[in-house]
């Protein structure tokens, strides 16, 4: 009874070593297939390595690199924070500026498709009033088109006035950003 239970012992130590050491066999197959490096906005942070086709990133320089406060807890854990932003002055004025540039292109935009509009209704008043046989209709239009014309005018003054608007805001940008 005795040489089998010394048997079962042994077969049961063989079957668990071949088990060890196919585990040990995985784990050393895993070969570092290539070593690259890690750019953020052109900026190299460090060398990231490939094992069995993933890559790993070095987490603290790519973190850091993209914004994150990387930490380790006593657990064993990383834990990546984002960083408070801090606001850019420049940049707060530039879309402020941005904004009051905008409204006044389409305050411009919007004057020249009136400006197109009355152009065109001053020429089919003008078909009209050719075709008119009654003078107090061929009056009416003229007096139509007269409104139109003086309208075009002042709308035109209008976009001169808003065009310098944006050019004194444009060179209030700061400098690379128009």
């Amino acid at each position: 009874m005795r040489k089998y239970v010394i048997g079962a012992a042994v077969g049961f130590v063989l079957s668990l070593s071949l088990t060890a050491h196919a585990e040990v066999e995985q784990v050393m197959n895993a070969v570092v297939q290539g070593l690259f490096p890690v750019k953020v906005d052109g900026v190299r942070v460090g060398d990231a390595i490939v094992v069995n086709d993933k890559t790993y990133l070095p987490v603290r320089s790519f973190g850091e690199a993209v914004g994150y406060e990387v930490t380790f807890t006593d657990a064993r854990e990383v834990v990546m924070t984002r960083k408070a932003a801090t606001p850019d002055p420049d940049a707060a004025r530039q879309a402020e500026l941005m904004v009051q540039i905008g409204k006044l292109e389409s305050d411009i935009q919007s004057k020249q498709a009136g400006i197109q509009n009355m152009k065109q209704s001053i020429e089919n008043f003008t078909f009209e009033m050719d075709r008119a046989t009654d003078d107090t209709l061929k009056f009416q239009f003229g007096a139509q088109i007269t409104q139109y014309q003086a309208r075009i005018q002042e709308w035109q003054n209008v976009i001169i006035e808003l065009q310098k608007q944006v050019d004194a805001l444009r060179q209030q940008l700061p400098q690379g950003k128009s």
